[in-house]
């Protein structure tokens, strides 16, 4: 077994997680982290912010790869996952809950996992389908 550290963060999650990332990345031994959204939009959004935080650092930090994993990006982006990290790089997985169960990716040490999860529901009375984060 590995040791788990549990931390508790704000409200605004997206925002904890992208600090936790940076955080880490500075602080911490070099590793690939994996962190988990409820999905497409919230990886995106958060993709965004993780950029736009390392220009603003310019030369402070190292290199960042950063790589998105959720079911409608092409099957050539989803490959990036797998490769190698550059030698002076650490390598940010962002990935919907599914990837929890599907695919085994070497070299990740850190996890963030925020908790929640998008779930889609089918209501026969009314012929409807909505989501919800649980």
């Amino acid at each position: 077994m590995y040791p788990v550290d549990i931390m508790y963060t704000p409200n605004n999650y997206l925002y904890a997680a992208v600090a936790i990332i940076f955080q880490i990345h500075t602080t911490q031994p070099k590793a690939d982290i994996l962190v988990f959204f409820t999905g497409q939009d919230e990886i995106k959004a958060s993709q965004e912010n993780l950029e736009e935080t390392a220009r603003a650092l310019g030369n402070k930090i190292g290199e960042l790869m950063i790589c998105p994993i959720y079911a409608n990006l092409p099957t050539n982006m989803q490959a990036k996952i797998f490769e190698p990290t550059p030698d002076r790089a650490q390598k940010f997985l962002l990935a919907t809950n599914i990837s929890k169960t599907l695919i085994t990716i070497n070299g990740v040490v850190y996890v963030i996992d925020p908790g929640f999860v998008k779930q889609n529901s089918y209501n026969p009375c009314t012929d409807a389908e909505r989501s919800a984060w649980l």
